[in-house]
């Protein structure tokens, strides 16, 4: 199947341009992906994106995302109706230099109604020197393996992650940048989008870097759209879904503070109006691009301009 896509593609490829519509694109990121800053950025440098580095990961989020993940649940104990979780919780009242994460252990049956609940470790990460400080509570003198082997998961899995980007990140990184491209969602279970031609090097530019990333599980593909009555007619069914979908989600917002009659920033207001250019804009691209009327779009779009101009006295200036 990969070999046939490939070879369809080259021949499109080789086509002229004007009968191309624009690209259906599509990625998949391996849930296990471990890549370091560093290398997103060399790697993006090659391909020409610069501009566009993700942030870089900070030790005390890293911290906090492996603390939580070390936590354990359900585990068996010599009673058969009775299981153990150890948890890791937020723990404050350090200082803002200092997260505090407390390992607890709760007891529970089996519909989960907790029966007990006892205080063992607390693990500092301190921010200034990224050192993780370990202190036992009265409830575990004698020491507890449970204690001990989440523990050390923290520690290792720190040491592992620090300046790492998972799997999360570089997903929502490439989500970001397609849809700067302005991409249209065209099917939203498979996430397949539609780019118009005239981004097709930048999205190049990103598939390189995608089929480049560390295993062979993440893949970024890109299939030339021809331009057609049927691609035209799924394109702007796509796009009017879209468009119309996310000026509804604010419309309820502005209806919602006229009707509570309380005040916004102007800041806020400021991105509405923002937002409605944007979509006022991209609807005309679209527009010209489709060489078709967008009336739903467009309705939408009519609404939106009143709701905004009445919005204007809830502003707090």
């Amino acid at each position: 199947m990969t070999d046939i896509l490939q070879e369809h593609v080259k021949r499109v490829n080789l086509a002229d341009k004007s009968v191309l519509l624009g690209r259906l694109c599509w990625y998949t990121v391996s849930q296990t992906l471990k890549v370091s800053h560093a290398d997103v950025v060399n790697g993006l440098n090659t391909v020409g994106l610069s501009s566009t580095i993700p942030p870089y990961p900070k030790d005390f989020d890293v911290f906090r995302r492996v603390a939580s993940n070390a936590a354990r649940k359900k585990i068996p104990t010599s009673n058969v109706n009775v299981f153990e979780n150890y948890l890791v919780e937020d723990f404050g009242g350090r200082g803002e230099n200092v997260i505090c994460r407390r390992i607890v252990r709760q007891t529970v049956d089996r519909k989960g109604r907790k029966l007990d609940y006892v205080q063992l470790r607390d693990i500092e990460f301190h921010k200034n020197t990224t050192a993780i400080v370990v202190k036992d509570l009265p409830d575990n003198v004698n020491g507890n393996l449970k204690v001990d082997e989440i523990t050390e998961e923290i520690r290792s899995e720190f040491a592992a992650w620090k300046d790492s980007l998972n799997a999360y990140a570089i997903r929502e990184f490439i989500r970001k940048r397609v849809l700067d491209f302005g991409a249209t969602l065209v099917r939203e279970g498979g996430a397949v989008y539609f780019i118009t031609e005239d981004q097709a090097v930048k999205m190049e530019s990103l598939e390189t870097f995608v089929n480049a990333l560390p295993g062979t599980e993440s893949t970024f593909h890109s299939l030339p759209l021809i331009d057609d009555k049927k691609q035209r007619q799924m394109v702007r069914k796509a796009f009017e879904a879209e468009t119309c979908d996310a000026v509804d989600e604010i419309m309820a917002e502005i209806t919602e503070i006229q009707r509570t009659g309380k005040q916004i920033s102007s800041d806020r207001y400021a991105k509405l109006v923002t937002d409605y250019q944007r979509f006022t804009a991209r609807t005309v691209e679209y527009e010209e691009l489709l060489e078709t009327g967008l009336g739903e779009a467009k309705s939408r779009m009519s609404l939106f301009e009143t709701a905004i101009v009445g919005l204007k006295t809830s502003v707090k200036f």
